[in-house]
């Protein structure tokens, strides 16, 4: 679908084009796009046509000015590799859903997730294994308010992208609406930088615990702690923050813990090996030391 100016609304119908291999929505003023159950799955074709010389596994979305909300079900997209989603300047809330029962999460080979070109997005919500193998992780708009990630949704396992996104780092700096971060269990196992900095309406940032082991003592491959690159956590002038939790597990390997002018912060919460080899704790407010040395701090180690 390229160049369709007078194209209002799209709608997949569930088992819609279940061998296509590309999906590729261009210079459109789509306002609403809908997608069934198990859409374009990129199954090889029966009748041995052509299909496995130009196999893809891409969608693309891009050059859409009137697009304000995007939701993918699961069992959708569940053997595409590649995700571009560029210049849609009115999108402002993304949603897809996770592996749900029997059905497969989308796009589970992928290996970035990249938006440019969405300065409005307000809400990114991705479910559990959206992307199982991605490696980059980026969000380009300022009016950023919430960002939920399910468990298991970034593993991490390759670091090359040509969408030009940072490999293996989470970042969400600058962004002066953002509420709200929760990422699950078992996500961004690989990932090596994890910032959150100058988010002056930052009230929430939670990383969720991981089970690790199993009743056989063997820790289980989709409880993978969710940072376990990580060497170094920065967390800085996030004003409006009053709660922090490190969930169990879930920065094993990190050796330096940087938590710079919270000047609210009421609780933060440390469970059971969240920290395993950590050397250097820093809390630190620019504005009054000894201010921050009365304040109350909720450690639960």
């Amino acid at each position: 679908y390229i160049g369709l100016n007078q194209l209002n609304t799209i709608v997949f119908e569930d088992h819609s084009f279940s061998n296509t291999h590309t999906l590729i929505l261009e210079d459109l003023s789509v306002k609403s796009i809908e997608i069934g159950i198990d859409c374009f799955n990129g199954n090889s074709s029966y009748e041995g046509r052509r299909l496995d010389s130009i196999v893809m596994n891409k969608l693309s979305l891009k050059n859409n000015g009137l697009l304000e909300e995007l939701k993918i079900p699961s069992g959708s997209f569940s053997s595409y590799k590649e995700i571009e989603i560029s210049n849609l300047m009115n999108l402002k809330r993304i949603e897809i859903e996770g592996e749900k029962e029997s059905k497969s999460a989308p796009f589970q080979p992928s290996s970035s997730f990249v938006t440019n070109g969405t300065p409005n997005l307000e809400v990114m919500k991705l479910g559990s294994k959206v992307c199982g193998s991605g490696s980059v992780f980026s969000i380009d708009s300022s009016m950023i308010k919430e960002i939920e990630i399910g468990d298991g949704c970034f593993q991490g396992k390759e670091r090359d992208s040509k969408y030009g996104g940072l490999a293996q780092q989470f970042v969400m700096n600058d962004k002066p609406e953002l509420i709200s971060t929760k990422i699950g269990k078992s996500s961004f196992v690989y990932f090596d930088t994890y910032n959150l900095k100058n988010n002056p309406k930052q009230l929430i940032a939670s990383v969720s615990y991981s089970k690790s082991w199993s009743s056989f003592g063997r820790r289980l491959e989709e409880d993978l702690p969710s940072f376990s690159g990580v060497k170094e956590i920065v967390m800085s002038n996030l004003t409006s923050l009053e709660e922090t939790s490190f969930g169990k597990g879930s920065f094993p390997n990190v050796t330096v813990i940087n938590l710079i002018d919270l000047p609210v912060v009421k609780n933060i919460t440390l469970e059971e090996g969240s920290f395993g080899k950590t050397e250097e704790l820093i809390l630190m407010s620019d504005r009054c030391h000894t201010d921050l040395m009365n304040r109350y701090w909720k450690w639960n180690c």
